[in-house]
């Protein structure tokens, strides 16, 4: 075994080998450090379940079958890729990891969803930051900010952007079991 592919994260769903054009896939890295910082992590991902193929129209292709068409949902939700049925996406963040209890991480995620599937397509673009700091040994404060610009024609006619942030603080009490 290559001593990076314990990093690499591939699944190709339905694994139609002899037909590559025809299938969804998911293509990953991780890298636990990174060249002269030892204490950074650094995660990719991409994701299709949008084959170009005739058949791939309308969302009966991949996580839809003619019979059963709710068999990739529970409660009526999809199930499956983070990209859902008829999407490609690409989600790359980072961590700084100061101590085992204390980081910082940035990411940023791109996801589109075919027009023959919704109605005018759908696209997302977020970036977020986090920050999660052990103050003491039974404090924790921890902080996050994420900007999101979507575009989704069948929902509102132009670009729309959300903004969401969070602080906390988190205290982790000792109990003594004498």
């Amino acid at each position: 075994m290559l001593p990076w592919s314990n990093y690499l994260n591939v699944d190709i769903s339905g694994n139609p080998i002899y037909a590559p054009r025809r299938m969804a896939a998911r293509l990953g890295l991780y890298a636990p450090t990174l060249p002269g910082l030892k204490k950074m992590d650094f995660r990719i991902e991409a994701a299709t379940t949008d084959p170009p193929t005739a058949r791939s129209f309308d969302g009966k292709y991949v996580y839809w079958d003619f019979f059963y068409h709710t068999l990739y949902t529970n409660d009526n939700k999809l199930i499956g890729d983070w990209v859902g049925r008829e999407g490609e996406g690409l989600q790359v963040w980072t961590t700084y990891h100061f101590s085992p209890r204390s980081s910082a991480q940035i990411g940023f995620r791109h996801a589109k969803v075919a027009a023959d599937f919704i109605t005018g397509g759908e696209t997302v673009n977020d970036g977020s930051a986090a920050l999660e700091y052990q103050v003491r040994s039974d404090w924790t404060f921890s902080a996050a900010v994420q900007f999101e610009k979507w575009l989704a024609p069948i929902l509102a006619p132009t670009a729309q952007t959300n903004w969401t942030s969070s602080v906390g603080v988190t205290y982790w009490p000792r109990f003594s079991m004498r």
